[in-house]
């Protein structure tokens, strides 16, 4: 997806609030509004998962070639993955589990790659997320719909959880206090830690990315980057021959810094602060662009990338999301609200088609896409003609 395909008529979306209204019930319950006239993208399902609590995390399968349909959301003590492809019929919940909340009510979710490391004929993919135990991470099969792996010891919970598509089966937890730790998960889920950091109390937020500029698996080839309260951005090496000392990617600002994200085809580092503004960094720290969100000061709004990295989408508090140009900065075009003008807590762009996630109120995910265009009648299929009576006095003859 390139941002085009919800950008024509992108004025619409903000009069699709006029058609339908969210609909309640079980997790996975959708409902899909009336369709209207507007060619614009708009809602066209609307899901409140079952516990109609509030929820602080989706993620969308960006570990894992292939697999960008699968939709996993956290909050209020529960885990969900949706199977995008049938998100508007029904619901398409693929499985559900309990999880721990994690410190001060934010859940975490992690997508980790499992290519070459599972042995199920078709592949699986693993799911990481804040476990029942407050100090354990659960790793669920959805092949297997069950926890395949639990790595416990994580200190006063779990407030970040992250992978990267390049290095399979490579996971990073962040604990209250600045300590890391580097897990590998082998074959079938079953491996053990890699080693732990100690960032610094002040660190909020990690990501994963390869080791400068190549593009090699293997955890050896991995770094951590770590982001501060300060607004700086620290990388870490681990694996076979890592150092222990971190090297300062980006000076500290005394900006509130709340998450980054390595983004994978050019190595670039999306950072997002507290008072809404987003800063891109190159792969050596140095500022390319920059942009702030409207009505978003002080909110922790988690943002989604289209499938190229060429736009990045974030939300704001009052249920709108703004789509921007991340080589440029400049806004392109906003959806929203859509009858409820509650902050958005987390949103994802799904890859390969015009469609946008959005979480926010209690349990609320919206889903806004580009409708299809409806079959004027013209191109509908004639109806076959009556069959044809038998004459008066006649006997039917025999069918044929």
């Amino acid at each position: 997806m390139d941002g085009s395909g919800l950008g024509a008529g992108a004025g619409a979306g903000a009069d699709a609030g006029a058609a339908g209204g969210a609909a309640g019930g079980a997790a996975g319950g959708a409902a899909e509004p009336p369709p209207s006239p507007a060619r614009g993208p708009r809602v066209v399902a609307v899901t409140r998962e079952g516990h109609r609590g509030a929820l602080g995390a989706a993620r969308l399968n960006r570990a894992q070639a292939g697999l960008g349909h699968l939709l996993a959301t956290a909050g209020s003590g529960f885990a969900t993955v949706y199977d995008c492809r049938r998100f508007g019929n029904s619901g398409g919940v693929a499985l559900q589990l309990q999880c721990a909340s994690g410190p001060a009510g934010r859940p975490s979710v992690a997508w980790v790659s499992a290519h070459g490391l599972s042995d199920h004929p078709y592949g699986d993919a693993w799911l990481a997320v804040g476990g029942a135990e407050a100090e354990a991470v659960e790793v669920v099969s959805t092949v297997a719909a069950e926890v395949v792996a639990l790595l416990p010891g994580h200190a006063g919970g779990v407030l970040a959880l992250a992978s990267c598509e390049a290095l399979p089966g490579v996971l990073v937890a962040l604990c209250p206090g600045g300590l890391v730790r580097i897990w590998f998960l082998g074959r079938d889920a079953r491996g053990g830690r890699l080693s732990e950091l100690r960032a610094g109390e002040d660190c909020t937020t990690v990501a994963v990315r390869v080791r400068g500029a190549g593009g090699g698996s293997g955890a050896k080839e991995g770094e951590v980057l770590t982001g501060h309260e300060d607004g700086a951005i620290r990388a870490w090496d681990f694996g076979e021959g890592g150092s222990r000392k971190p090297r300062l990617l980006v000076p500290g600002t005394s900006q509130g810094l709340c998450d980054i994200d390595a983004l994978r085809r050019s190595q670039d580092v999306l950072a997002n602060f507290r008072n809404g503004r987003f800063v891109v960094y190159g792969p050596d720290g140095a500022e390319r662009t920059r942009w702030r969100v409207p009505q978003s000061m002080g909110l922790r709004c988690s943002f989604g990338l289209t499938e190229d990295e060429g736009f990045v989408c974030c939300g704001d508090s009052l249920g709108e999301l703004h789509f921007f140009d991340a080589a440029t900065g400049k806004r392109t075009f906003s959806l929203g609200p859509y009858r409820l003008s509650k902050p958005v807590a987390a949103c994802q762009v799904r890859e390969g088609s015009a469609e946008v996630y959005a979480v926010l109120g209690d349990g609320f995910i919206f889903q806004w896409a580009v409708p299809h265009a409806e079959h004027e009648l013209e191109d509908e299929p004639l109806p076959p003609p009556p069959p044809t009576l038998p004459a008066p006095g006649l006997a039917a003859g025999p069918a044929l």
